[in-house]
Parts: C-alpha cells; sequence; structure tokens
C-alpha cells in the first residue's frame, strides 16, 4: 500500500511539473507572427523579390534589394551630395530614384533636396523653393497615391 501511494504520488508531481512547464514556457513564435524571434524562424530564400536571407543560426542575414539588381553594383555619380547623417531619404519607384533632404554636415544643419537616379547613376541637387527649414534626423516617405513625398 506504501508504495502504491509513492507511486501515485511521485506520478502526480510529476503531472503537475509538466502541466506547469507547459503553461508558463512560452511558445516558440513562428515567422508569420508579429515579431521575429529569432534567424531559426526564417530559411533562406528570396520572399517578394526584394528581401533576401541568407542562411540560418548566427550568421544569418537579411538583404534588401531591388528585383532588377540582384547583386551589390558599385556606382560612381560624378557629382554627389556633401557628407551627411541623419538625412531623410525616401524611394521613389516610378523612377527609380532615391530623394534625400537635411541633415547634419560640417556645415551644420542641411536643408537642401537631392534626387537619385540608378537608372543613370547621377545626383542632381533640385532643392526647391519653398522648402522646409533645414533639419537633421526627419523621417519621410514616398507616397504613390499623391507621387508626393512625405516628411
Amino acid at each position: 500500500m506504501r508504495a502504491l501511494r509513492k507511486s501515485l504520488a511521485i506520478g502526480i508531481s510529476v503531472a503537475l511539473l509538466v502541466l506547469v512547464l507547459v503553461v508558463v514556457l512560452p511558445k516558440p513564435v513562428s515567422a508569420d507572427s508579429v515579431e521575429w524571434t529569432s534567424d531559426i524562424d526564417w530559411n533562406s530564400g528570396t520572399m517578394d523579390s526584394n528581401v533576401v536571407l541568407k542562411g540560418s543560426g548566427a550568421a544569418a542575414w537579411l538583404e534588401l534589394r531591388r528585383a532588377d539588381f540582384p547583386d551589390w553594383m558599385k556606382m560612381a555619380p560624378s557629382t554627389v551630395p556633401a557628407k551627411r547623417d541623419g538625412a531623410c531619404l525616401a524611394w521613389v519607384d516610378t523612377d527609380n530614384s532615391f530623394i534625400m533632404y537635411g541633415g547634419y554636415g560640417t556645415a551644420g544643419y542641411l536643408g537642401d533636396t537631392w534626387k537619385y537616379n540608378f537608372t543613370n547613376d547621377q545626383w542632381v541637387d533640385i532643392s526647391p523653393v519653398p522648402s522646409p527649414s533645414p533639419r537633421w534626423r526627419a523621417g519621410c516617405a514616398y507616397d504613390p497615391f499623391n507621387k508626393a513625398i512625405i516628411m
């Protein structure tokens, strides 16, 4: 009788321990969830033709690229904007270009607007009048519906 009680007590203890572990321990989150827990959630591959994941484990990385430019390309435009930090940068997909505004450089806060076109590898100063006041770390994005850069 005593051995039966001991076995029953051990069995109930193990069952309770398993139940607590199942309830308390967090479940792994898949890559389809709102958060990305680790690079093990994804395997190598291409998503949307523009995002590529290489490998898994500690050496994995994400690479953003345009579908028509599958590899890194060395660009060498003849004119370049002044060096800066914290510029507002937005991709304009209608003409394969970036718009860059402001930032902070050796001359202080910048208020110039530049356009870089990948097709002809060229920066052009397009500073419109009027323009926003010079600023640093401004956020911006391209609105394809209104065909405008929003800051």
